[in-house]
């Protein structure tokens, strides 16, 4: 049976993350969302989701909707994949002849449906009650009285820990070059894959879980890293690196100053020194030297989120930085901030910056817009640098994207105009 993954109305809460990717590309420990599916149901064919976002996912990678409305299709909400109970009882479900939905609250967290009828449910944003109420008498429909989902950005952080120790149960073994000056502290698991390299000097300290340095990946010398830890295929992890516990480092990136419980999802770069803490980072970001966030108040009380201003009930939320962020050297970020696409920082950022924002308001310039043209060329430079280039569905998917967001920019007080940074009366 076809297996697809769904985004609901919750994948608007992961924003500025999932303005350019679906909620089931989100990484949590050493796989996304949709990874984690996989390994449970077998091969995703098929996923619903927001209608900016359609055209990407089905040229880019091959998910689009089923072709055949007859097709019987398991469905299953990625933000329920950390509960294995929930999945358990869907897997279980699924087994039978019967058509179903299964539901939490007014979540969806997976069905059997005909792909004519799973369609119908998508227009509703699988919202259960409104599916209940266009379906009732026509398939079983099942509750669940807990369980478990990922319905915030600081809950990505809050499950990372948790589900990195999980995953690196057991998974050890020395296939890499491993210099013998390595010192390897407890024995919670070390795993070297083949083609990755640790440098003279380096610490590994396992007693608070295991590492896996992935395959081309190079930790360089007297770098520590805290387990539990991933890092990732073809990451480099700089010379004297602090990488905490709880880091989740994705593919192909740069990493070096301090970093703590924090996820950096692939192809970016935290080359120099400062600190990243508690903090999910997207894709073809790029943090100057001596970037730094908050993740703690001054007070020690909760950290609120959001245009909301949400309680998040944590003392500890880092930043959200979503895909093609760049910020200038000496940038600081203040506690439980977000950062939208393709911004650029400069100075101190106290408040959320909306996406395409050039922001430099601590040293004395009023946001500006950035030109949808600068950050496609940006991104072209960039994706260069590491032998890619952006495909045409990608480039449309960030237009797209640039309009989406034009009313955020336009609350968030952003002009439209040539930016130009003076300081002390001398341009740089």
């Amino acid at each position: 049976m076809p297996v697809a993954v769904f985004e609901d109305r919750a994948a608007e809460s992961f924003l500025p993350l999932t303005y350019t990717k679906a909620v089931f590309d989100l990484r949590v420990g050493l796989y996304t969302l949709l990874e984690r599916v996989e390994r449970l149901f077998g091969k995703v064919e098929y996923a619903f989701v927001r209608p900016h976002l359609e055209e990407f996912y089905a040229l880019d990678r091959g998910l689009g909707y089923p072709e055949d409305p007859d097709d019987e299709l398991l469905l299953v909400n990625p933000r329920y994949v950390l509960d294995e109970k929930a999945m358990e009882k869907l897997s279980e479900l699924s087994q039978s002849g019967r058509w179903f939905l299964l539901v939490h609250g007014s979540d969806v967290v997976g069905a059997k449906l005909p792909a004519e009828m799973a369609c119908e449910v998508s227009r509703t944003g699988f919202d259960a009650g409104l599916a209940l109420r266009g379906f009732n008498g026509k398939l079983s429909i099942l509750h669940l009285e807990k369980a478990r989902s990922l319905s915030q950005p600081w809950e990505l952080i809050e499950a990372n820990a948790e589900a990195l120790a999980r995953d690196l149960e057991g998974l050890e073994g020395i296939e890499g070059d491993v210099d013998e000056t390595v010192k390897v502290i407890g024995k919670r698991g070390l795993r070297v894959e083949e083609g990755a390299v640790v440098e003279p000097y380096v610490v590994v300290d396992t007693r608070g879980g295991g590492i896996l340095v992935e395959k081309g990946a190079v930790v360089k010398s007297f770098a520590y890293v805290e387990g539990p830890a991933c890092i990732g295929r073809d990451t480099v992890v700089m010379p004297g690196a602090r990488i905490r516990g709880g880091c989740s480092i994705g593919p192909v990136c740069r990493v070096g100053g301090e970093v703590e419980e924090s996820i950096i999802h692939g192809y970016s770069n935290k080359y120099h020194d400062g600190f990243l803490g508690h903090a999910y980072v997207g894709e073809w970001v790029n943090l100057g030297a001596l970037t730094t966030n908050s993740d703690l108040k001054n007070t020690y009380g909760t950290v609120r989120f959001g245009p909301r201003r949400l309680d998040t009930g944590r003392q500890k939320v880092g930043v959200f930085i979503a895909d093609m962020v760049k910020t200038s050297v000496g940038t600081f970020l203040y506690t439980g901030k977000s950062v939208g696409v393709a911004s650029h920082l400069h100075g101190t950022v106290a408040e959320d910056v909306a996406s395409f924002t050039i922001y430099a308001r601590s040293l004395g310039v009023e946001p500006v817009e950035l030109d949808l043209e600068s950050a496609l060329k940006t991104l072209e430079r960039m994706m260069g640098r590491r032998g890619l280039t952006p495909t045409n569905a990608m480039r449309r998917l960030l237009e797209r994207v640039f309009h989406i967001t034009e009313r955020e920019r336009l609350r968030a007080g952003v002009k439209r105009g040539r930016f130009s940074l003076q300081l002390l009366g001398t341009a740089p």
